[in-house]
């Protein structure tokens, strides 16, 4: 009988760059429920590149909007990570419309079937909402820069 040879479990940089794709796709497929608001303010969004600004050495990408937040970093023990923080004031305005799409999302796309190395374990959700706004109003404060993007979406039309 012959010897099944095993695969070797991913490396930290292969989950990384695994969970790097998914960030963006998150990042890009949230941006799309904030389509619907009519103010600018709701649909604007941060988009910050902590590794290129070499200010936090753990946080590597951030986005964030009114509704929530999405963090790629690395935790005190060196494992690649994707946090997804909510705001309570966002829901108690709008409801958890939003929140529940987001969150779908990033659980579908996250999903072991949908990605090449199975990162399901490294998407963390915080389980009670937090304050954003202070986090997003302090980027907004301190302007584009490089590395940090600050924009609307587009709203949609129909």
């Amino acid at each position: 009988m012959k010897k099944q040879k095993t695969a070797s479990p991913p490396t930290e940089e292969q989950k990384r760059t695994e969970l790097e794709k998914i960030f963006e796709l998150a990042c890009k497929t949230a941006s799309e429920f904030l389509k619907p608001f009519d103010m600018e303010k709701y649909r604007t969004v941060v988009a910050i590149d902590h590794e290129k600004l070499k200010t936090h050495e753990n946080l590597i990408k951030e986005f964030l909007c009114f509704h929530f937040k999405l963090t790629l970093c690395k935790n005190k023990n060196g494992y690649f990570l994707i946090y997804f923080n909510y705001d309570e004031e966002a829901i108690s305005k709008f409801g958890t419309r939003v929140f529940n799409q987001t969150l779908r999302a990033l659980v579908a796309i996250s999903a072991r079937e949908k990605t090449s190395i199975d990162v399901q374990d490294r998407i963390r959700f915080a389980t009670e909402p937090s304050d954003i706004h202070n986090f997003l109003w302090k980027r907004m404060i301190d302007k584009e820069k490089e590395f940090v993007v600050i924009k609307a979406i587009e709203r949609d039309s129909a």
